[in-house]
Parts: structure tokens; C-alpha cells; sequence
């Protein structure tokens, strides 16, 4: 795994150990710190509900519905009145389906276009404007893709048609805001809750190590390897040379000693 997140740094002309490690998923908080160790990383956060963050991200979610039609269009034939009543279908059809389930919540629509300059086979999305549409909007979007595409690719090709070919249509509710972490920084020791018996791979022996229980740990609070921070869906491992702190969203921070 180590070798295999190298090359796939390197391929991104990024440097690993420069890099805070991510550990989601039930298995990962377990080995995050000797996968950093051996890529030379320094630091590992391992996020609150880490190991079910879909789920999490899921019900946090909001209530979404988008609608893709395909309509073949030139910036130098735009059928206006047929774009516009094509939206409005699709607005309408997403619309019945996200009210269902909103609550009666706020809704907002989100529209684009994916366009292509004539006869190539890569497109580029363009964020439609939320009035109808007018004549004069091929132009500005004609304008807007080309500033994308020079972005991307250095050269604009003024001399060839570009084609509208998939439109999209997003409705969805507002996703409600976050809470904040405490401000407090008063930094204090955790408490074990017990001792549990880990494989220590430098000694090749089993050996008995402080447990805590993640739901007593408030931010501030921190402690040293080796030990297990256990959590209902995970275990977070802090081995040796390592010292874990809780951050103020209650996310570990497992820090290397240098």
C-alpha cells in the first residue's frame, strides 16, 4: 500500500511526506500511522464517525434530484424558445420528485450545459444562468466555454462552431450549516479506560496497552503511544513515538515524534 500511494504521489508531481493522511473506514484507523511511518508522513487525522462516514455524509446530505436530457445545439443555430421549454421540463420533473422528500424545505436549482467546440469528443461543463434564456446567450456562453477551454488546454479555436449537446438540471434543498468545534485549547492528559493486548511489531511480542474510549475524549485532551483509542464501528492504533490529540470538531490528530 505504501509503494502503491508513492507512485500515485509521484504521478501528481506531489511529495507524500509533506501530506496529512486521511484514515476513513473501519480497518484504516488501525494501520494509518505505519502506512504514514513508512511514507515518511508526520501526521494522521482520523475523522470523527470515520468509519461510516457514507452513511453520515448520506442522511446529512440534502435531498437531491438531477435531470440530464441531450438537445444537439450550434452556438450558430441556438434554438432558443426550444432550450428554454426543455429546461422547464426538466425543472418541473425534478422539482415533483425533490418535494416529495424536502419537508417543505427552501429549494435551489443548479443548470449547465455541456459543450464541445464542433466534432471533438471532449466537453466542458458551463453553468447556465437561473433566468430563461435569450438570444444573445449563445454568445456569452460560447464566450465563457472558451475562456474554460483556454484555461485548460492554452489556445482558443475562434473559427469553429461549438455544439450545446447535454443539459443538466439540479434541484435540491439547502444543505443546513455545520456546527462549530470549540474554541478551548486547554490542553489536558486522557484518561485509560483499561488495557488491551496488541501485536507490537517491533518487539514481535504481544504487549498490554492503555485503551480509551473515544466518546470520553474532548477536545484538548491528548495522549501517547502505544494505545487504542475504541470506538463502537473502529479502533485508532497510536503506536510507539506517536502522541494523539483530540482537535476542537473532536477529529484525532496523530502526530509523529521527530
Amino acid at each position: 500500500m505504501a509503494s502503491a500511494a508513492r507512485v500515485h504521489a509521484i504521478e501528481r508531481g506531489k511529495a507524500a511526506e509533506r501530506c496529512t493522511m486521511i484514515a476513513f473506514g473501519g480497518g484504516a484507523p488501525l494501520h494509518a500511522a505505519r502506512l504514514a511511518a513508512k511514507l515518511g508522513m508526520h501526521k494522521v487525522l482520523v475523522p470523527v464517525d470515520a468509519s461510516v462516514g457514507s452513511a453520515v455524509g448520506f442522511l446529512r446530505a440534502p435531498v437531491a434530484f438531477e435531470v440530464v436530457r441531450s438537445l444537439q445545439l450550434r452556438d450558430d443555430g441556438f434554438e432558443v424558445l426550444k432550450v428554454n421549454e426543455l429546461l422547464g421540463k426538466m425543472k418541473r420533473e425534478a422539482e415533483g420528485i425533490v418535494t416529495a422528500g424536502a419537508l417543505g424545505a427552501r429549494l435551489v436549482t443548479r443548470r449547465s450545459v455541456e459543450m464541445r467546440y464542433l466534432g471533438q469528443g471532449h466537453e466542458i461543463s458551463v453553468t447556465l444562468p437561473e433566468r430563461a434564456l435569450t438570444a444573445k446567450d449563445a454568445a456569452k456562453l460560447r464566450a465563457t466555454y472558451e475562456s474554460h477551454y483556454e484555461r485548460q488546454f492554452g489556445l482558443r479555436i475562434s473559427d469553429v462552431p461549438v455544439e450545446f449537446l447535454t443539459w443538466s438540471v439540479n434541484v435540491s434543498t439547502i444543505p443546513g450549516k455545520m456546527k462549530s468545534g470549540t474554541t478551548s485549547k486547554k490542553k489536558s492528559n486522557a484518561a485509560a479506560n483499561g488495557k488491551r493486548s496488541v501485536f507490537d511489531s517491533v518487539s514481535g511480542k504481544l504487549q498490554a496497552v492503555p485503551a480509551y474510549l473515544r466518546k470520553d475524549l474532548a477536545p484538548g485532551m491528548q495522549l501517547a503511544g502505544p494505545a487504542l483509542v475504541v470506538e463502537p464501528q473502529t479502533t485508532t492504533l497510536v503506536p510507539r513515538g506517536w502522541r494523539c490529540a483530540v482537535a476542537a470538531m473532536g477529529h484525532l490528530i496523530l502526530e509523529r515524534q521527530r
